[in-house]
């Protein structure tokens, strides 16, 4: 109990503390307890960061339990500990984000697949810093064939993180953005990385091209080809892909064709 006293008497100093340090579940449950009895819409500051602190490490501990025992309990009760946190700060993307990912975790013991969206999207940005959480969402909406909603965040994390999006998925970029008959947005989003990035992410033009060949625009197709291949040679990450692949069989068969 002494240091249970301890503990909190640095809550209530430095409010963070709890990020920097290691307590055992049962620690951090009575700490959590004693400041919920604590707390009001009127308490010190400190008490809030606190309290919303050890319900977040609490949530943190739990998720590790899950991934040893596989008991959906614990991500529920995670997510109790989480809301503490929601409701003190609710203002803390990361919080929703967190959120997002338990519910993600046990979708397929219970229909949670809106309660996930819906903490991933109340996520806004924070969720292009977490490249698990994106897939994730794009996951869950790709099941319930939400394909537009999906694009949409695609041509979102393009601002974010282009070389990642374009050359890690790559293959669901191009998937859901024909599913969604979207090619047209896409192509004006791509411009704009192509006209920023130039040669540096050969993939731009790869993505314009396929797009191009699905709307069958021959024109557009040749030249963001002629691109792509001047790009990939300036470039270490560029991998063969079937949608290369594929251009280039219609390109030659297109060639043969005029002959």
């Amino acid at each position: 109990m002494k240091k249970i006293v301890l503990v909190l008497s640095i809550f209530f100093s430095y409010g963070y503390a709890i990020a920097e340090s290691q307590y055992s579940y049962e620690e951090l449950i009575e700490i959590q307890s004693v400041l919920l009895d604590s707390y009001s819409s009127d308490s010190d500051e400190s008490i809030a960061i606190s309290l919303s602190n050890v319900s977040y490490k609490i949530a943190e501990n739990l998720i590790q339990d899950f991934i040893a025992n596989k008991d959906p309990s614990l991500i529920k009760d995670a997510i109790d500990s989480l809301d503490i946190s929601i409701s003190i700060f609710p203002n803390n993307k990361k919080f929703y984000l967190l959120k997002g990912d338990l519910l993600y975790l046990i979708r397929k013991y219970d229909t949670f697949y809106l309660d996930a969206m819906r903490a991933y999207e109340d996520s806004e940005d924070a969720i292009f810093e977490s490249k698990k959480s994106f897939v994730a969402l794009i996951d869950l909406y790709t099941n319930q064939e939400l394909y537009s909603e999906a694009v949409f965040l695609i041509r979102k994390m393009l601002s974010f993180d282009s070389s990642w999006l374009l050359n890690e998925f790559f293959d669901m970029t191009i998937t859901l953005t024909v599913l969604a008959n979207n090619q047209s947005k896409m192509l004006e989003s791509l411009d704009f990385v192509a006209d920023q990035y130039t040669i540096e992410i050969p993939n731009v033009y790869l993505a314009k091209s396929y797009l191009s060949l699905s709307l069958n625009d021959y024109e557009s197709v040749k030249s963001s080809h002629a691109k792509y291949e001047a790009a990939k040679v300036f470039s270490k990450d560029a991998k063969i892909s079937v949608q290369a692949e594929t251009i280039s069989n219609y390109l030659k068969m297109k060639a043969e064709a005029n002959e």
